[in-house]
């Protein structure tokens, strides 16, 4: 153990047989190195004597001193995580799994399942999965790779097979199929319309640039899915060239609502407004923002409770309930629950988000009846305690909401189903009322109470 040096200087004045100094004060300070050696100087009336009275058991003091010192490193208090651990701790990303796309196994009753257990233990590189998911022949890839070199080195999972199901699901690039056909079929293959794209589309961001731009076209009912497809795949190819710009793009959007008009495919008034207007960067980078931030955003309505979303969707003129749908669309797992264990159908509820909500059952094999049999893994709590307390994106309690609560109860089969989800008691036994009681809304106390 590192001794201090008042006690080194002690110590070698009681082996010099000399008094120890004690009427001054003894402020040792380290002035250089040489061969070793530490010299010490003394805040003394005069010049240091020690080498005089110390004789040679100093100086192996001092050199033993000074080795130590040069052994030992000084610790450093201010910066604590070096010393404990290797790193600083890596930040918890809870919302990311709501961001991705087409990165999960749906339900075997759907007819887009596919299994990725399958993909991983056969353990298919490109080629081998583009033959066989894609229906490609070994001439097609060799052309496709020459044109676009990287497409063979590719992975799987992380590239080839999410854009591969966005193409099929989203574009439309499959024939029409059936629950029992997806179920029966080994691999669902692309059509002949879906193989006419470009292979640098497999190269693209799909979650950053592909995805929001075609859900864009989609919300301002331009040209998309299948439409993109005809005629050889031109628009396509025109579509995944301007997109990688956001100037380009808004112009390609103005040049083919000159070209093709409004598609009349809904009957929304504010969403016919903004076709009539051209499209802006602002407008289209405010979609993107709102997009990329996941199906949980959209869900929870993120847009009415924080100020800078509600700009972002106020320059797109997009809703919470029409993101669900574009999302759920474009590949985002509508049946995801967060760290917690709760669902979307939960936080939709809770957010009193009726049409995120409503689009959210679709997806579910029960529909409303399946939603409103949900419960929380964590408290065991339903729909209806997070519709009758309330729940923002940082703020639990905050006011139940009359209307998701009177869509649950209307929507329950029979009179006794009724008084069971009215009735319906956490894990630790309390009932929808006692939420709504807790949380202050007076309206929703009286609807359950009714029933």
């Amino acid at each position: 153990r590192r001794w201090p040096l008042p006690s080194i200087v002690a110590l070698s004045c009681l082996c010099a047989s000399r008094p120890v100094p004690t009427d001054s004060y003894v402020a040792p300070l380290i002035q250089n190195r040489r061969d070793g050696y530490q010299f010490l100087r003394f805040h003394h009336g005069q010049p240091s004597s020690l080498p005089k009275m110390a004789g040679s058991n100093v100086h192996v003091l001092v050199q033993v001193a000074a080795a130590t010192q040069q052994q030992e490193q000084p610790i450093n208090h201010q910066r604590p995580h070096e010393q404990r651990v290797e790193g600083p701790r890596k930040a918890r990303r809870l919302n990311h799994s709501f961001q991705h796309l087409y990165r999960h196994d749906d339900p075997s009753h759907y007819p887009t399942y596919e299994n990725s257990t399958l993909l991983e233990h056969a353990d298919l590189n490109a080629r081998q999965y583009l033959m066989q998911y894609g229906g490609y022949s070994n001439e097609q890839i060799d052309d496709m790779s020459r044109t676009f070199p990287p497409l063979l080195d590719l992975d799987v999972m992380r590239h080839l097979r999410p854009k591969m199901r966005f193409l099929k699901f989203t574009l439309g690039g499959v024939e029409p199929i059936s629950a029992l056909s997806a179920a029966t079929a080994p691999a669902i293959q692309l059509s002949d319309l879906g193989r006419c794209v470009p292979p640098p589309f497999f190269g693209a961001r799909l979650e950053k640039i592909v995805a929001p731009r075609h859900a864009f076209l989609q919300h301002i009912n331009l040209p998309h899915g299948t439409m993109l497809l005809e005629d050889g795949g031109k628009l396509f190819q025109e579509f995944l060239k301007s997109s990688r710009r956001t100037k380009q793009f808004c112009a390609m959007c103005n040049t083919w609502m000159t070209r093709y008009g409004v598609l009349c495919n809904s009957n929304d008034d504010e969403d016919m407004q903004i076709q009539s207007t051209a499209v802006t960067p602002d407008q289209v980078e405010a979609f993107d923002t709102l997009f990329q931030r996941g199906l949980m955003s959209a869900a929870r309505n993120d847009i009415e409770t924080l100020d800078s979303i509600r700009q972002c969707a106020k320059r797109a003129n997009v809703t919470s309930s029409e993101l669900v749908k574009l999302l759920a669309g474009a590949g985002a797992n509508p049946l995801e629950k967060d760290v917690r264990g709760v669902s979307l159908i939960h936080w939709a509820a809770g957010a009193g988000n009726l049409g995120g909500l409503v689009e959210l059952t679709k997806f579910l094999e029960g529909g409303t009846e399946e939603a409103i049999a949900m419960r929380a893994d964590r408290d065991g709590a339903s729909p209806l305690h997070w519709a009758a307390a309330g729940a923002k994106s940082k703020e639990f309690g905050c006011g139940g909401d009359i209307d998701v609560v009177r869509f649950f109860i209307d929507n329950c089969p029979k009179s006794d189903a009724k008084k069971l989800l009215v009735n319906a008691l956490t894990k630790d036994g309390n009932s929808v009322l006692m939420w709504a009681a807790w949380s202050g809304t007076l309206d929703v106390v009286k609807l359950l109470v009714r029933n």
